[in-house]
C-alpha cells in the first residue's frame, strides 16, 4: 500500500481512511477523519467538479475518483449523490 503512495497510484487519504476503520475495528468504535480543507485553488490531486462548478461559500463534498484525485462537488451535485458514500469525503472551505 505505502509503495502505491509512494509511486503516486494511491492518494494518502486512502492510507488514512484504512487505518481509521481498522482503528475503529479495534476499539469497537467509529472513527472519523475530520473534514478536508479547501483553500479555493486546485493543486496536485484536489480538482473541481466541472459537472457543479463549486465556488468558496457553497457546501462541498469530495469524491475519490482512481486516476484523477479528489474533486470537489457541491453537496447537492447530482453526480455526488449517485456516488458510493464510502469514496465521498467530508469538506470545508478555508477562506
Amino acid at each position: 500500500m505505502l509503495y502505491n503512495v509512494g509511486m503516486g497510484h494511491t492518494l494518502p487519504v486512502y492510507v488514512a481512511m484504512h487505518i481509521a476503520e481498522l482503528a475503529g475495528e479495534h476499539f469497537g468504535s467509529e472513527v472519523r477523519l475530520s473534514s478536508i480543507k479547501v483553500d479555493g485553488q486546485e493543486s496536485g490531486h484536489i480538482h473541481f467538479a466541472e459537472c457543479c462548478h463549486p465556488v468558496p461559500g457553497d457546501s462541498i463534498r469530495l469524491l475519490l475518483v482512481k486516476g484523477k484525485g479528489m474533486i470537489i462537488h457541491r453537496d447537492t451535485c447530482p453526480t455526488l449523490l449517485k456516488s458510493d458514500p464510502e469514496q465521498q469525503l467530508d469538506a470545508d472551505w478555508e477562506i
